[in-house]
């Protein structure tokens, strides 16, 4: 998993808040998949979640599920692994104890990226790594090649 330093994840927040200076200073500083979840977390961005997972950024979608309560085990595995993230999504929550923890833990950056998770309407709804444009691709090309290619001729994708 890549390290984020404060100044990239307060121009994630900043993002989030849709700030498009911190946007473009995010592409423009190597940390493109921080832009992509900002847009997943602002606009349920599909297209920047197949990104994530595409660029093998798994990390950031765990902190999506877990954010989004999908499963206690991307809660978990961040509580394990990354404190700082489980607790800007406790956070995000409005639980003071994770507020306190951070300020402890000197990690005012991640304060500013909870309250800015906090700002802002949540546009997802289901971060499974499967979702319907993987469902209807799928389904196109088996109607398809039945379709086109019924008469024992080999599949053109293999």
């Amino acid at each position: 998993m890549k390290t984020y330093s404060a100044i990239q994840i307060t121009n994630l927040a900043k993002s989030i808040r849709k700030d498009e200076a911190s946007y473009k200073w995010l592409i423009f500083n190597n940390c493109i998949e921080l832009a992509a979840l900002s847009d997943c977390l602002l606009y349920g961005n599909y297209r920047a979640k197949r990104w994530l997972k595409r660029n093998n950024f798994e990390f950031l979608g765990i902190f999506l599920k877990a954010l989004n309560n999908d499963t206690s085990k991307s809660f978990d595995y961040l509580k394990n692994h990354n404190k700082e993230w489980a607790a800007t999504i406790n956070a995000s929550d409005n639980s003071k104890n994770a507020f306190e923890w951070l300020e402890k833990s000197n990690y005012p950056h991640f304060i500013e990226l909870a309250k800015a998770i906090i700002s802002v309407p949540r546009a997802y709804d289901d971060y499974s790594w499967f979702d319907l444009e993987d469902a209807f691709l799928i389904g196109f090309l088996f109607i398809w090649t039945k379709k086109h290619y019924s008469g024992g001729e080999k599949w053109p994708l293999f």
